[in-house]
């Protein structure tokens, strides 16, 4: 049965299903559970976009509620992982994941998933199973169109940064992006180094390690951040 953006609808006895919308993204924020700021930044696969469906589901009976996520059918996508027990950041609870729904509680989260770019230009089918005796075997909500959509594609052109700088010294990390699509987008830049433990968060570099800006299709723009040297040295 297709269903409204913004209804409610039954998936078992007392746990109801609403989606919101979906928004669509060429990259992604992540964090793993306990963390507050992201740790991660995924670009979508070539030639695809991230469908970020926006949802709520909630429990209305008295006992607990099991969220199936092999329920979701995407029939013009794939459901699309961050990491283990990671989530998008900003976006709620991962529904993409199984998971128990409180008695009486209700949950903001989202489904994610990547869809071709030709096809999401137009269509971004969701597909959720219910087993509902008296109602349909399935709601679908397919987000078509008669306009196409037009997606943001980020290039990154150069970064810029001295070889050496001077102990206790600060400077700047200039990063040049060019979006070569059609259509907007918000381009995201988290800054890392790397340690012998793995990459971690440049937590001390101004304004934030964690750049983000809109920019138009066929535009660029140069991000820029501000470190302060611990070391002197050579930097790659």
């Amino acid at each position: 049965a297709e269903a409204v953006v913004g209804e409610s609808v039954a998936v078992t006895g007392n746990l109801h299903l609403t989606v919101e919308g979906v928004e669509f993204q060429s990259m992604l924020l992540g964090l793993f559970e306990r963390e507050e700021k992201p740790s991660m930044i995924k670009v979508a696969p070539d030639e695809q976009v991230f469908a970020l469906y926006s949802v709520t589901i909630e429990n209305n009976g008295s006992e607990d509620e099991w969220w199936d996520s092999a329920t979701i059918a995407l029939p013009d996508g794939e459901r699309y992982s961050i990491a283990t027990n990671a989530a998008v950041y900003e976006a709620g609870v991962n529904f993409n994941d199984d998971r128990s729904i409180d008695p009486g509680e209700s949950y903001e989260g989202f489904i994610l998933a990547t869809v071709p770019r030709d096809t999401a230009a137009t269509r971004a089918p969701l597909v959720v199973e219910s087993d509902i005796e008296e109602g349909p075997d399935a709601y679908r909500w397919s987000f078509v169109t008669d306009t196409p959509r037009s997606f943001a594609d980020f290039r990154l052109q150069s970064v810029d940064a001295p070889e050496e700088v001077a102990a206790g010294k600060a400077y700047d990390i200039n990063v040049s992006v060019e979006n070569v699509g059609e259509g907007a987008g918000e381009v995201k830049m988290l800054a890392e180094y790397l340690t012998n433990h793995g990459w971690e968060v440049l937590a001390g570099a101004k304004p934030s390690p964690l750049i983000r800006q809109e920019i138009a299709g066929g535009d660029q723009a140069t991000l820029t951040i501000t470190n302060e040297t611990t070391a002197e040295g050579e930097f790659d």
